[in-house]
């Protein structure tokens, strides 16, 4: 049986690589999240005719949010919950 000390050892180190693997993935997140505003913008500012490159853009922006929404729904299936913190002895 480990001790309180290692036990707390144990939960810290894993709570440190959840965090860096959370933070990664919003920082992906991010940036998907910025070349889709870039392509709505695109498409905002092409003017009152609609062109065929403008429904490429849009079709790439709904692209790009539907992968980044799979990419989150895959990232949070895989996080398991962080342990409780072992009791104070």
């Amino acid at each position: 049986m480990a001790t309180a000390k290692e036990a707390l050892e144990a939960y810290l180190t894993e709570d440190a690589a959840l965090k860096v693997r959370l933070n990664t993935a919003l920082d992906n997140v991010a940036a998907d999240e910025k070349k889709i505003l870039k392509a709505l913008e695109d498409i905002n500012n092409s003017g009152s005719t609609w062109l065929p490159e403008d429904q490429a853009k849009l079709d790439g922006a709904i692209a790009g949010l539907r992968g980044t929404t799979e990419r989150v729904e895959a990232l949070a299936s895989t996080i398991e919950d962080a342990p409780a913190p072992p009791p104070v002895v």
